[in-house]
């Protein structure tokens, strides 16, 4: 069986700073994948091509089974490969029900809008997946930031997404809501088969979705495995890690 998602020999120049060089992934449908790395070694910048923001230099992306490189971004979002960004992006001034709701109605024909009973177990069920069925009437305004974040990945799976890419999904958030975080992720992945490929830099975060770990330096693969075995990388350990780093 063919991967879902292919990163091809992807190489991205900007004159003579070589951001990616020669970068080959594969990821499987409805797998966790998290990437980690030092700042400036190209993760954000691999999430920007997949997502068609920016094009290669070289190589290829490959969506189930077909080249999308080059492609637009809104192209590639309706082909189901959607992107998180660090910041929530979600309506303020709307409920937490109405932000899903929006982003099913943009997924869905006349016809489907119109099958009201369907339509309103599918949003309770997705509000009870990213836990916030019970602020449903809650402006998003209001929430706390990381029940936002929740918000934000909601809205990516009422999206009829296959593929969620996830920039720092933690950043600012508490150990609690890191750790529900996890949960909500893996709850993704398990139980509605979307591919996950995140961006990290919490360790306890990574260490806790128990996927395949991919280590960027200086814009290339530096190694991959499980979290003990990136994080007992001597490479790893130097250049983003620390050697002193108790992980």
């Amino acid at each position: 069986m063919s991967a879902l998602l292919e990163v091809r020999s992807v190489k991205k120049h900007f004159g003579g700073v070589r951001a990616l060089e020669c970068i080959d992934l594969s990821l499987d449908a409805g797998r966790i994948y998290c990437i980690v790395g030092p700042n400036g070694c190209g993760k954000s910048t691999l999430l920007s091509i997949i997502s068609g923001e920016q094009r290669p230099t070289a190589g290829s992306i490959w969506f189930a089974g077909k080249e999308i490189t080059g492609i637009s971004p809104s192209r590639i979002a309706r082909m189901g490969i959607l992107r998180k960004f660090q910041a929530p992006s979600i309506f303020p001034e709307l409920s937490v029900a109405e932000n899903v709701e929006c982003a099913f109605m943009a997924k869905r024909s006349a016809i489907e809008r119109l099958t009201t009973t369907r339509h309103v177990a599918s949003l309770t069920e997705l509000l009870r997946t990213i836990g916030l069925e019970h602020r449903a009437e809650m402006l998003a305004e209001d929430l706390a930031h990381g029940e936002k974040q929740w918000l934000e990945i909601g809205m990516l799976l009422a999206g009829d997404s296959a593929v969620l890419l996830l920039d720092e999904p933690t950043a600012g958030m508490t150990m609690r809501e890191t750790q529900q975080t996890v949960e909500l992720i893996r709850r993704i992945s398990s139980d509605h088969g979307r591919t996950v490929l995140a961006i990290e830099h919490d360790m306890s975060f990574v260490a806790g979705l128990q996927c395949e770990v991919i280590a960027l330096l200086r814009g290339k693969v530096l190694c991959t495995g499980t979290y003990a075995e990136v994080s007992s990388n001597p490479e790893v350990r130097e250049a983003y890690l620390g050697t002193a780093s108790h992980v």
